[in-house]
């Protein structure tokens, strides 16, 4: 069955979503939801991926997701507190996992819960609310595991032209 999620504020709203997988438990501690596939459209982008969830007290998720999106639907859809304007292209595919009662309408708050990830930023900028700095013209890959790993990151902070290549510990 295909469905929607709308964001009543934006209009934002991921569209032709499609689950498959099995819900199965007697009582909130042995609760588990596994979806082996799923599939949505958010504009003209689209993510897949899976999804567990167990134990209903403590709320125990892993997913991961492969994904092309929009930046600028994908903060339209969330509305991030901490980011007043994003826009250019993402492709990814990250596995998270943690307690969805972690997460938080912060975006710097709830960044531990990626396992590890790769990123191609296409045209990409980012200026965040309440801190004075413009990031813009973002190109490039960059991978997220117990490192984080870039691959010719270019981009602008304040003006100032940044070729980034290396790893992070």
């Amino acid at each position: 069955t295909r469905c929607a999620i709308k964001n009543n504020h934006s209009r934002a709203a991921l569209t032709d979503i499609s689950l498959k997988g099995t819900v199965s438990g007697t009582r909130r501690n042995n609760f588990s939801l596994e979806l082996d596939s799923v599939y949505a459209r958010l504009g003209k982008g689209s993510l897949h991926g899976v999804f567990s969830l167990n134990n209903l007290d403590e709320q125990n998720f892993r997913s991961r997701i492969e994904a092309d999106l929009d930046l600028k639907e994908v903060k339209d859809f969330i509305q991030l507190d901490s980011i007043s304007e994003l826009k250019g292209g993402l492709i990814s595919d990250i596995t998270i996992s943690g307690s969805l009662k972690d997460f938080s309408d912060s975006t710097l708050r709830t960044l531990h819960i990626i396992e590890q990830g790769s990123f191609i930023f296409k045209d990409a900028s980012l200026t965040f609310k309440n801190i004075p700095v413009q990031i813009d013209r973002i190109h490039g890959k960059a991978k997220w595991s117990e490192s984080v790993s870039i691959d010719s990151l270019t981009l602008s902070i304040n003006e100032t032209e940044i070729l980034a290549d290396g790893t992070i510990s």
